[in-house]
């Protein structure tokens, strides 16, 4: 139930420079659930090129956003149509990230960087 907020908190921040170049937001999947990618940024929402960013969210009480979840991600974003290796990768997370995680993704957010896309509007 947080994920279409999250998405709406990314879009109300974009343009931002930890979005590439995405102004627009959904997710992906499959019909048969085999690939599921929580986020998903373009620059085009009408007619896309290429997917600008794609992203998991671990809304976890005392979780943080672990390498598992960061392999996971890697695992699931080639399969996204649009991708390509200059497609950045972030992560949203409630109650953090590891330190491997932070350093891998592009980007990282958590709910004080969402919470400012409704204080700045």
């Amino acid at each position: 139930a947080v994920e279409p907020l999250i998405r709406e908190a990314l879009e109300r921040l974009a343009p931002d420079v930890r979005t590439a170049e995405a102004t627009k937001f959904g997710a992906y999947w499959t019909r048969s659930n085999d690939t599921e990618v929580d986020i998903v940024g373009v620059a085009q929402p009408n007619k896309p090129k290429r997917v600008e960013l794609v992203g998991s969210i671990k809304w976890r009480q005392r979780e943080l956003f672990s390498k598992r979840d960061l392999t996971l991600l890697m695992g699931a974003a080639p399969r996204v149509p649009g991708v390509d290796p200059a497609t950045h990768v972030i992560g949203v997370s409630r109650s953090g990230f590891t330190q491997e995680a932070r350093s891998t993704l592009n980007a990282v957010y958590e709910p004080k960087d969402l919470l400012g896309a409704w204080l700045r509007s």
